[in-house]
Protein backbone atom coordinates (compact mmCIF):
# COMPACT_ATOMS: atom_id res chain seq x y z
CA UNK A 1 0.00 0.00 0.00
CA UNK A 2 2.74 2.59 0.68
CA UNK A 3 4.75 1.30 -2.79
CA UNK A 4 1.36 2.88 -4.28
CA UNK A 5 1.42 5.93 -2.32
CA UNK A 6 5.26 7.08 -3.45
CA UNK A 7 5.13 8.39 -6.85
CA UNK A 8 1.80 10.67 -5.91
CA UNK A 9 4.66 11.87 -2.62
CA UNK A 10 6.99 12.39 -5.04
CA UNK A 11 4.90 14.96 -7.43
CA UNK A 12 3.66 16.67 -4.46
CA UNK A 13 6.96 17.58 -3.44
CA UNK A 14 8.67 18.55 -7.25
CA UNK A 15 5.03 20.79 -7.75
CA UNK A 16 6.89 22.64 -4.54
CA UNK A 17 10.20 23.38 -5.41
CA UNK A 18 11.23 26.51 -6.54
CA UNK A 19 12.57 27.40 -10.17
CA UNK A 20 15.93 27.36 -10.68
CA UNK A 21 18.71 30.18 -11.61
CA UNK A 22 21.65 29.26 -13.56
CA UNK A 23 24.58 30.79 -14.05
CA UNK A 24 28.67 30.06 -14.16
CA UNK A 25 31.71 31.25 -11.78
CA UNK A 26 34.59 31.97 -13.97
CA UNK A 27 37.91 31.95 -12.59
CA UNK A 28 41.18 32.80 -14.14
CA UNK A 29 44.40 31.71 -14.63
CA UNK A 30 43.71 28.79 -12.65
CA UNK A 31 46.26 26.28 -10.93
CA UNK A 32 46.17 23.04 -10.28
CA UNK A 33 48.47 21.28 -7.64
CA UNK A 34 50.23 19.46 -10.03
CA UNK A 35 51.98 22.76 -11.72
CA UNK A 36 49.42 22.70 -14.86
CA UNK A 37 47.23 25.50 -15.38
CA UNK A 38 44.24 26.36 -17.36
CA UNK A 39 43.26 30.06 -18.23
CA UNK A 40 40.03 29.89 -17.57
CA UNK A 41 38.07 27.65 -15.34
CA UNK A 42 34.11 27.97 -15.63
CA UNK A 43 32.15 26.25 -12.69
CA UNK A 44 27.98 25.77 -14.17
CA UNK A 45 26.03 26.05 -11.22
CA UNK A 46 22.19 26.32 -10.62
CA UNK A 47 20.60 27.94 -7.49
CA UNK A 48 16.91 27.41 -5.77
CA UNK A 49 15.08 29.98 -3.49
CA UNK A 50 17.31 32.44 -1.86
CA UNK A 51 20.00 32.50 0.70
CA UNK A 52 18.59 33.16 4.04
CA UNK A 53 21.26 34.42 7.06
CA UNK A 54 21.23 34.23 10.70
CA UNK A 55 22.39 37.19 13.15
CA UNK A 56 26.08 36.58 11.99
CA UNK A 57 25.51 36.54 8.04
CA UNK A 58 26.24 33.27 7.58
CA UNK A 59 23.77 31.26 5.05
CA UNK A 60 21.71 28.54 6.79
CA UNK A 61 19.72 27.28 4.13
CA UNK A 62 22.29 26.25 1.43
CA UNK A 63 22.95 22.65 -0.05
CA UNK A 64 25.59 21.90 -1.83
CA UNK A 65 24.51 19.14 -4.93
CA UNK A 66 27.57 17.95 -6.97
CA UNK A 67 27.20 17.22 -10.62
CA UNK A 68 26.75 13.28 -10.97
CA UNK A 69 25.45 12.35 -7.82
CA UNK A 70 21.63 12.15 -9.00
CA UNK A 71 22.39 9.86 -11.65
CA UNK A 72 21.39 12.13 -15.07
CA UNK A 73 22.59 15.15 -16.40
CA UNK A 74 20.68 17.19 -14.45
CA UNK A 75 19.51 16.57 -10.78
CA UNK A 76 15.96 15.56 -9.92
CA UNK A 77 13.68 18.78 -9.49
CA UNK A 78 15.87 20.35 -12.35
Amino acid sequence: MLLALLPACAAALAANYPAPAEGDFVLRDFQFASGESLPQLRIHYRTFGQPRTDAHGVVRNAVLILHGTGGERREPGA
